[in-house]
């Protein structure tokens, strides 16, 4: 979805974004089949952000009754930080210390346990 080679307006550093390849390939993803489903997100960014689709699109996964895990940019524009601020969202900072435990940490937050 980005590569030093596309000319595209939209830019990612020396990256240049394919906003349809954004629109087909990380819109699709994110519609889950059922409410029963666990919505992944990967990743929250920059790139994806360009795409006013993908941003609708997650604003609906995250007002669905569906689990939502994802990554999200540490810093980012108005929203990236709004999604951020949502009373809904937990977040978790990824570092080398916690990375190993947390696949079973939210596991079990997706299975409903506290963590």
């Amino acid at each position: 979805m980005a590569h030093i080679d596309i000319r595209s307006r939209y830019r990612v550093g020396k990256y240049g974004v394919n906003l349809q390849g954004v629109d087909t390939i990380a819109v699709s993803s994110m519609v889950a089949e059922n409410d029963n489903v666990v919505v992944v997100v990967d990743e929250i960014g920059k790139m994806e952000c360009f795409s006013a689709m993908f941003r609708q699109t997650l604003l609906r996964v995250l007002a669905s009754p569906n689990t939502v895990v994802g990554s999200i940019a540490l810093k980012g524009d108005s929203f990236i930080n709004a999604i951020k601020n949502r009373p809904d969202i937990r977040l978790i900072r990824v570092f080398e210390k916690n990375r190993d435990l947390l696949a079973e940490d939210v596991l079990c937050w997706c299975k409903g346990s506290a963590f």
